[in-house]
């Protein structure tokens, strides 16, 4: 996945609970196997692509810091706080666990944002 930051199993037709992430920060790459995000916080708009749907990049609403307990490759449990463009890919790769796909969140704030928009509209028109 030379192109990107992480890949679910369910894209490469593996019935598991499991995702890698490399940040191609130099450090290794990291493993998640039944990961579950214990804990979230605050509020950051991302730019993200995926390789399900290539050359696509939405603008999603992600979680600004999560933390993450999972298994590593040798079955060892961890947790993991994360921030920035690491906690974004994490819950990336957790909504394919779920069958989320970006393109979702991204209708899914689109949809909150022609709302606003439409009461704001509403509430000038009572004016």
């Amino acid at each position: 996945f030379r192109m990107g930051i992480g890949l679910a199993a369910p894209q490469v037709g593996h019935d598991m609970r499991a995702f890698v992430i490399d940040l191609k920060d130099g450090k290794e790459l990291r493993h998640f196997v039944n990961p579950e995000i214990v804990f979230r916080d605050g509020n950051m708009e991302w730019k993200e692509g995926c390789l399900s749907f290539s050359g696509t990049f939405s603008s999603v609403e992600r979680s600004a810091l999560v933390r993450v307990k999972a298994l590593n490759r040798d079955g060892e449990p961890f947790e993991l706080g994360a921030h920035g463009v690491l906690a974004a890919a994490i819950q990336h790769e957790c909504d394919h666990l779920e069958g989320i796909l970006m393109i979702d969140r991204a209708e899914e704030r689109s949809t909150r944002r022609n709302r606003k928009s439409k009461r704001k509209a509403l509430r000038r028109s009572r004016r």
